[in-house]
């Protein structure tokens, strides 16, 4: 039996053998990939070092390119094609606007159509649009409190290896990673009283450089925090609020 692969010579009649026509559809077919939850996306081994990640549009409204996109569930599960969900893993997703996206969300690098399928950014470099809320903010997330862009903080996800200078909607190179709060020097301008919260000046490179609110309700004792209070307090993302974390004596 002939190789029903082998080429065809200039001037020779075309003639298909079935093994080879059969072929040439299982190549199309894997080539095309996932078009729905039934089928089969590939018969390779899965791949996940790269940090480009197939996501859907979650939604009746469609996304821009560079977009920040909330993760919200997976869009083929283990029980409707199990195959699929090991080799590539596809994530739905929407425009961010809750607390629950923070630190979990991609970039698209494409716009995506309501209901469609997608490339997105959720490990690596990518470019996007960041609202500069303070020029000491070094890295960026979704905003908490609601909106569809990331916007400046001293947590994140993102870390930012470039900001466009100034303040507003900027253009920023970031680096998507785990989500990272570190503790930060701060200085107490009043009481705070236990189970409560108080007015902190933060510190950077040895300066203050802006006010947040700080919450006493943990390792808290029964005793307040006076003013003039040397403090290290960290934003906890389950509580979306900055916690003191640790406190010395009065300087005053």
């Amino acid at each position: 039996m002939g190789d029903p692969l082998k080429k065809v010579l200039p001037g020779q009649e075309l003639s298909i053998p079935a093994d080879a026509y059969n072929a040439f559809i299982d190549a199309t077919l894997a080539h095309r990939g996932v078009k729905s939850q039934g089928a089969v996306v590939s018969s390779r081994e899965p791949h996940r070092n790269s940090g480009l990640i197939k996501v859907r549009n979650f939604t009746a409204n469609p996304l821009p390119r560079f977009a920040p996109a909330g993760i919200h569930s997976v869009a083929i599960t283990p029980s409707a094609n199990l195959q699929n969900f090991q080799n590539t893993p596809v994530l739905n997703v929407m425009a961010p606007g809750s607390p629950n996206h923070l630190g979990r969300f991609a970039v698209l690098q494409e716009p995506i159509a309501a209901w469609s399928y997608g490339d997105a950014v959720i490990h690596g470099i990518t470019v996007a649009q960041v609202v500069v809320n303070h020029i000491s903010h070094d890295r960026a997330d979704v905003d908490p409190a609601g909106g569809s862009q990331l916007v400046t903080a001293f947590y994140g996800a993102a870390e930012i290896l470039y900001l466009d200078p100034g303040i507003g909607t900027r253009w920023a190179v970031l680096r998507i990673g785990p989500f990272v709060a570190p503790p930060l020097k701060a200085y107490t301008n009043a009481q705070i009283p236990v189970g409560g919260s108080g007015t902190v000046s933060l510190y950077r490179n040895g300066s203050a450089v802006t006010t947040v609110a700080a919450y006493l309700n943990w390792l808290a004792g029964n005793q307040p925090v006076p003013a003039n209070t040397e403090l290290l307090v960290q934003f906890f993302r389950d509580e979306n609020k900055w916690v003191i974390v640790g406190a010395g004596c009065p300087t005053s």
